[in-house]
Parts: C-alpha cells; sequence; structure tokens
C-alpha cells in the first residue's frame, strides 16, 4: 500500500490523472479505491459520447485501420477524423490506446 497511499497524494496534490497511473505502478499494485475510483471516472467520460463516437471507439478497439472503420461505419476520411477528434476530446486521451484503455476501464470491453 505505500506506492497506492503514495499515488493517491499525487492525484490528491493534483499532480496525477486518476486515469493514468505513474510509470512502474501496475493497477494491481494500487489501493482498491483508487482503482474504483478510475472505474467510475472512466464511466464518465464515456457515458456523454455520441453513438457514432462509440462505434469508431469499438472499431478502434478491434484494430481497424482508418480505411476499414471508414467502410464499415460508411463515411468519409473526413468524418472519421473529425469524429476520432471529438472522441479523443471527449474521453481526455491522446492515443488511440488510451482511449481503448479508458473504454476497457469503464466496462466497455
Amino acid at each position: 500500500y505505500h506506492r497506492g497511499v503514495e499515488f493517491s497524494l499525487f492525484i490528491a496534490q493534483g499532480r496525477l490523472s486518476v486515469i493514468d497511473p505513474p510509470p512502474g505502478i501496475a493497477w494491481k499494485a494500487v489501493h482498491p479505491e483508487l482503482v474504483a475510483s478510475s472505474q467510475r471516472r472512466a464511466a464518465e467520460l464515456v457515458a456523454g459520447l455520441t453513438a457514432a463516437e462509440l462505434a469508431l471507439l469499438s472499431h478502434l478497439a478491434a484494430g481497424l485501420g482508418n480505411k476499414d472503420i471508414q467502410i464499415a461505419m460508411n463515411a468519409s476520411e473526413e468524418t472519421i477524423i473529425e469524429l476520432r477528434r471529438k472522441l479523443f476530446d471527449s474521453v481526455k486521451a491522446k492515443t488511440i490506446a488510451d482511449a481503448v484503455r479508458i473504454a476497457s476501464y469503464a466496462g466497455l470491453y
């Protein structure tokens, strides 16, 4: 619990996001209350997603590339790029891996 306590202090001080543990700290090593807090925060982030954003997130989680997503969603490249930007903004993600991880924490996958 020593590392978990340190982690919770960083969160309380606003130095870390609840979603992103510091390097080298696995979720299993973090206090269970922090994991539950992260799951709640992730659920809050994905709760406001549109159906199109959820569909895009599902395709990204499945590992599809832009061309395959365009075909699956019957959308243009520009539409997919803009939808991805909105999705990343909504869930506070910087990468596809971040977005999928947040969705996983929220229990979507």
